[in-house]
Order: C-alpha cells, then sequence, then structure tokens
C-alpha cells in the first residue's frame, strides 16, 4: 500500500512525492537511487530537527561569519594595495619612462631634459605636479587622504535596501493570480449567475488559479516575438540551434527555458505584445510557477541540466527583482546557479565536452547572474564590488561566426564595457564610494581621483572607431554636437556608459576634505590644511567634479528624452535601461543640490520633469503612478535607517501598497520618482527648512 504522505525526502525539498503502482519507492527516491523512509505525520517535527540539527546551522552560521569578516579584512588590504600600486605607477617613472633633469638658474627652476612630443609634455607637466615642492604633501604622503563626506542618503539607491533588507522577516502576498480571483470570487458570492460565469473563465494548474487560454498559442505567439525584439541585443540565444531545438519539442510546457523566455517576453516587450497589462502579469506569473517547479526538479542532476538551470535563472531574473521585487527569490535561484556554474567549472565545460555554442551561452548566461549576484551585494550586503575574483573571473565573451551582425557588436560592446567597469583602479574606486549610498563617508587619496579620468580616456581610445561618438567622451559640448544627429545604439551605449559611471563617481564625492589616517600625523593635516596652495588644490577639484556631475546628467537627460521621442532600434526593449538612466538623473540631481555654494542646475531638472511629464507611459503601465497620498516611502527609509540591524518588522511597509498593482517594481519606480522629485523641490524651493529625508 501506498503511503498518504510524502516521504522524507520529498517533504524537505517540499516536492510532490508520486509513486508509481506496486513501486516500493518514490520516482525522486528511485531516480536517487536512496532508501524512500515515508514521514510519521506525528513525529514530523522531531524527524525534521533530526534531518536539520540545529547544532550544524549554528556551526554553519559561524563559519559563514567568519568568512564574511576575512573578505571584508582582504577587501579592504586589497584596495589599498592596488589603488597605492596604480597610482603610484602614474606618479613616478618606471622603466621605459622619462627621467627629467632639472636644474637652477638665478633662481629659477630650468628643465633640462628636451621634450620632443606633445605626450612628453604632459608627462612633465604630471610629474611636476605631483612632485615639486608645493604639492609633495598631497602625493607622497601615503598617510594624508581626502575624506569625502555623504550629506544625504540617495531615495533611489536606498530605498530598495530598506524595503528588500525588511522584506526578509515579512512573508510575501500571495501570487497576483490568486489574489485577483479571490477577490473577483469574494465580490460575486451573492450573485450566483455571475459566480458560475467567473468560475468558468479559469482553470486549475497544479493548485494555481489561471485565465482559461491556449497557452501553446500564447507560447507560438511570444517565442518569435522575443528572437526578433530581443534576443538580437542580449545574444543569450543562438538564433539557429535554438529554432532546431523548439521545433523539436513536443509540449514547450514542458521546457523551462521557453518558459522562462516567455516569462522576460511578458515583463520586457509591452509596445509589441498585444496582452493587457493584467493579462502580462498572470501569463509571467503562471509561467514562472510551472518553470520553477520544473527547475527545482532540475536541480536533482545538475551536471545533465546545468545548462539549462543556468539559462533559465538568468531569463527570470528581471521578473523576479524589476516586476515583483523579489530579490530574495532572485538571490536564492542566483546562488544555486552560481553553485552549478561551479561543478561545470571542474566538469563538462572544464573538460571540453560542451560545443561552441553551449559554451558561448554558458558564459553569457553565468557573467548575467554574477552581475546579478553583485547588485545583491548592495541590497543585502552594503557593498559593490565589481572586482575580478578567482573562481567567477568576467572572462571575455565568445562570439559565434554565424550570428547576426547587431548581435556580434553588441557582444564586442559587452567585452569592451566589462574590460573597463573590472579595471582595478575603478572597481577598487567603486567600491570605496559604496559607502556615500548609504550615509556614510570614504577615504581616497588624491591620485586615486587623477588616475580615474585618463584611464576612461586610455579605455576609450581603445575603443573600435565605430563605438566612439567622439574623440573626447568628456567633452562639455557633447549633447550639442552630437545627440541631436541620428546615431547607431552601438555607438550611443559605449558614451552612455562613460557617463553612468561618471555621474556615480562625480556626484558622490561633491563634498572633500583633507584628513590623516594616523593620528600622529595631525600636524601633518593641519599644515596642509593651512597651505592655501592645498586649499586651491582641492577646490580645484571639487569644481572639475562639480561640473563633471552637471555636465554627466545633462548627458543623460538628453538620452532619456532621445529614448522617448526618437524611438530608435535597440531603444525599444531598453525599458530597464531607463530605468537605470532615471534612477543615476535623480542621484545626481539629489547630490547637486546639497551642495549651496554651487549654481544649481534648475534648468537640467525642469527638463528632466518635462520629460517624465510627457513620457511617463513610455516608463510605466497605464495605472501605476502611485500618488503622494498614498506613498509610505519617505517615512519608511527614515525609520529603516534607524533599525540598522533590521531588529525589527517594519510597518506598513511600502510593498503592500506596490503589491496591489499587477507591475509592483514600475509602482516602485514611479514612488522613487515622484518623492525624489517633491524632496527636490522642498529642499530647493524652501532653502531654510532642510527636509528630514534628504539630511
Amino acid at each position: 500500500m501506498q503511503p498518504t504522505s510524502p516521504c522524507k525526502v520529498c517533504r524537505l525539498r517540499r516536492r510532490k512525492c508520486v509513486w508509481e503502482e506496486n513501486e516500493l519507492k518514490c520516482n525522486r527516491c528511485t531516480k536517487l537511487d536512496i532508501e524512500c523512509v515515508p514521514t510519521d505525520e506525528k513525529k514530523i517535527a522531531r524527524e525534521h530537527e533530526e534531518l536539520m540539527p540545529q547544532d550544524g546551522e549554528e556551526q554553519v552560521g559561524e563559519w559563514i561569519q567568519e568568512v564574511q569578516q576575512l573578505e571584508l579584512e582582504l577587501q579592504k588590504m586589497e584596495s589599498m594595495t592596488t589603488a597605492s600600486t596604480e597610482c603610484h605607477s602614474l606618479g613616478k617613472p618606471s622603466n621605459g619612462q622619462h627621467e627629467w633633469q632639472l636644474s637652477i638658474v638665478n633662481g629659477c627652476l630650468r628643465l633640462g631634459t628636451t621634450i620632443q612630443s606633445i605626450d612628453e609634455m604632459k608627462m612633465y607637466t604630471e610629474a611636476s605636479l605631483r612632485y615639486l615642492s608645493p604639492f609633495s604633501d598631497l602625493f607622497n604622503n601615503k598617510n594624508t587622504s581626502i575624506l569625502f563626506e555623504s550629506t544625504s542618503f540617495s531615495i533611489p539607491i536606498i530605498s530598495g535596501v530598506v524595503i528588500q533588507r525588511n522584506a526578509i522577516q515579512k512573508q510575501r502576498a500571495l501570487y497576483y493570480t490568486k489574489k485577483h480571483y479571490q477577490h473577483q470570487t469574494s465580490n460575486n458570492d451573492d450573485r450566483s449567475s455571475r459566480t458560475s460565469k467567473n468560475e468558468g473563465d479559469n482553470i486549475e494548474r497544479d493548485g494555481f488559479p489561471c485565465p482559461l487560454m491556449d497557452y501553446r498559442s500564447v507560447i507560438e505567439y511570444l517565442v518569435p516575438l522575443y528572437l526578433e525584439h530581443k534576443i538580437p541585443y542580449n545574444g543569450f540565444l543562438h538564433i539557429p540551434t535554438f529554432q532546431k531545438y523548439y521545433n523539436e519539442l513536443k509540449d514547450p510546457l514542458t521546457n523551462p527555458v521557453i518558459l522562462s523566455m516567455c516569462v522576460d517576453a511578458l515583463v520586457t516587450l509591452p509596445q509589441v505584445t498585444r496582452y493587457s497589462t493584467m493579462e502580462r502579469r498572470m501569463l509571467a506569473e503562471l509561467c514562472c510557477y510551472r518553470c520553477k517547479q520544473i527547475l527545482f526538479d532540475m536541480y536533482d542532476d545538475p551536471v545533465q541540466y546545468g545548462l539549462e538551470i543556468v539559462m533559465t535563472t538568468s531569463f527570470l531574473q528581471l521578473y523576479l527583482m524589476d516586476v515583483t521585487l523579489n530579490y530574495i527569490e532572485a538571490r536564492r535561484l542566483t546562488t544555486v546557479a552560481l553553485l552549478i556554474c561551479d561543478e561545470f567549472l571542474n566538469g563538462p565545460y572544464h573538460k571540453g565536452e560542451m560545443t561552441a555554442v553551449e559554451s558561448a551561452l554558458y558564459e553569457r548566461h553565468r557573467l548575467s547572474l554574477e552581475m546579478s549576484n553583485r547588485t545583491f551585494d548592495i541590497f543585502f550586503e552594503s557593498r559593490m564590488d565589481y572586482r575580478v575574483k578567482n573562481g567567477c573571473n568576467f572572462i571575455e565573451l565568445d562570439i559565434l561566426d554565424d550570428e547576426l551582425q547587431v548581435t556580434k557588436e553588441y557582444i564586442r560592446f559587452y567585452n569592451h564595457l566589462i574590460r573597463l567597469v573590472c579595471t582595478p583602479h575603478v572597481s577598487v574606486l567603486l567600491g570605496k564610494i559604496n559607502s556615500i549610498f548609504f550615509g556614510e563617508s570614504c577615504e581616497l587619496f588624491l591620485e586615486d581621483i587623477l588616475a580615474y579620468k585618463p584611464i576612461v580616456l586610455d579605455w576609450w581610445k581603445s575603443l573600435p572607431t565605430e563605438y566612439r561618438l567622439c574623440d573626447d567622451p568628456f567633452d562639455p559640448d557633447a549633447c550639442t554636437k552630437y545627440l541631436e544627429k541620428k546615431l547607431p545604439a552601438t555607438m550611443l551605449f559605449p558614451f552612455l556608459a562613460v557617463h553612468m559611471l561618471n555621474n556615480f563617481i562625480s556626484a558622490s564625492l561633491l563634498h572633500p576634505r583633507f584628513k590623516t589616517s594616523l593620528s600622529r600625523n595631525e600636524d601633518c593635516t593641519e599644515k596642509i590644511n593651512d597651505n592655501p596652495i592645498a586649499n586651491n588644490v582641492l577646490q580645484s577639484l571639487r569644481e572639475e567634479l562639480v561640473e563633471l556631475a552637471k555636465n554627466t546628467n545633462r548627458v543623460l537627460i538628453y538620452i532619456l528624452k532621445r529614448n522617448c521621442t526618437r524611438n530608435e532600434t535597440g531603444w525599444t526593449t531598453s525599458a530597464s535601461l531607463s530605468s537605470c538612466v532615471i534612477v543615476q538623473i535623480l542621484y545626481g540631481l539629489e547630490k547637486l543640490a546639497k551642495c549651496p555654494d554651487i549654481e544649481y542646475p534648475y534648468e537640467l531638472l525642469y527638463l528632466f520633469k518635462k520629460i517624465m511629464n510627457n513620457h511617463i507611459k513610455t516608463f510605466f503601465p497605464p495605472d501605476h503612478t502611485v500618488s503622494s497620498s498614498s506613498s509610505l516611502l519617505t517615512a519608511y527609509i527614515v525609520e529603516g535607517l534607524k533599525d540598522t540591524n533590521n531588529s525589527k518588522l517594519l510597518t506598513p511597509s511600502p510593498l503592500e501598497v506596490y503589491e496591489k498593482y499587477p507591475f509592483p517594481g514600475s509602482a516602485q519606480l514611479s514612488d522613487i520618482i515622484m518623492t525624489s522629485l517633491n524632496q527636490l523641490d522642498q529642499y530647493l524651493y524652501t532653502p531654510t527648512t532642510s527636509p528630514s529625508s534628504l539630511s
């Protein structure tokens, strides 16, 4: 007789326990070739404790804390070493570089070495700035740093951090589809005729209510759209191989890769699909639900299904993070997929058993998961770390011969962009500035900042001509010179990437002052602070950062406007990219507002508001704007920042407001934008009152 309760293994995995007739084991235990032990309902709690001992959990928790502490210490040591080494190499001559012969004639310093080119003149200028007497303390004293203070936390950045950390303690709401049908049924209980009609409008699939549709036709409709409008720009599928694979499928509803593709299509292609916002959410939720059921079964055999697991998890990321705001589940699935990637490195991938197509797709999706994982670090670990690490290196992506030309161009651009972000100096700089996000200060050496622009310019010059919009990406007149013209996306994206990086760095470093890292050097600090030349250098540095922040915000706003009005190829599928640009603009405008001694760029704020008002339907689905009276964001963030250890559950949560909408992520973004703009107006137009949320 087959047991009525699931076996221990299926219960622990929270999977359905299926028994074939006259079998002594369930299907899962038979497949895993292990003993199948039914559970006793009266002893479930005790048996669960035996299988999952608490002592083990405590020990693992201690190990995790120790590893995290070691990682933090190692990160500090590496960042100091890397930054010091890179900056040192910029300032002092090494093998192959010039040594300058100097002499004093009539009390004046004279250069005895002949300068034969513009490059040599620049080298001499840089060397003289660093090593001649008025600036020796600024460049050569490694105990003297610049402290960049954070005058406020940023609503666009910190809102997601506070909400997601507090969401760990809170059970998430029911599936949107279930809530919809429960609400629909409760409203029609007293109208039996309509109730019977509603019962015929939906069906149950594995206990999940969903609209009555021909799901195969839905998939057959979405897949070609996805191949046409999305795959050419991310290269996540090899179209010839996929089409052959897809045509041979008997039932696409049983394939997690197809289902996850449909989820991403429903989320990212609203302008080309025929479904309403509610239909897109319900269909995406059903596909995601079924996809995860299959995915969990595949975890039993990660070697056989590794590539499918990695691809499926990658396709689901945008839905889980930007639609449902369920970063916790997204992180859980990503962690499992990356662990499977580690098995791949020692298995089929390392042994060369994968085809060229499989290998290329594996690397692309693994890179996507790695980038998502670094995003989770910001939300849950308060750190930004894009350094190359052992075991998860950002290697150059392969390009397949028979891919579309546009796909090849984008993959080449991704490779160039990864090379910039993972440059040791840039990645360490981003890691240090990370603390500004959370209202804390950061320390940098003057050389850290001065080295940034030459590194970006060197990277820019290394790009192929077809990727360079202009000779100098820092050109303050770039908007009027170039952005009004018709441009290919492959030229616009590198320019956009540089200015998103510029904006983050420059807007974060607008409040500098000198500081020594050791108390015994207080006299040195006092000497520098009293040195008018040193203070002029610091003031000049700040003025340059302010101008860079203004210029880069101008570029981002013009690009956002261009995205809304031109609707050029490559932009129609980039809603998430537009969201990133919007958040960057808000971050820059907020940080500039906290500098009372500068001329605020009101014209940029006005233009940004005008774009948002005129093109709000481009960014959000219909009826997804959260009114100021319904918003809980500002008060929730202030309260959340007081509880840095997440010791209590904060209620009510903005999640409860956002989850009333089919696309909670869009509702959150609209709330962030309106709240940020309201705070900016309040601060800029009532300067005598400093809003607590920005202070």
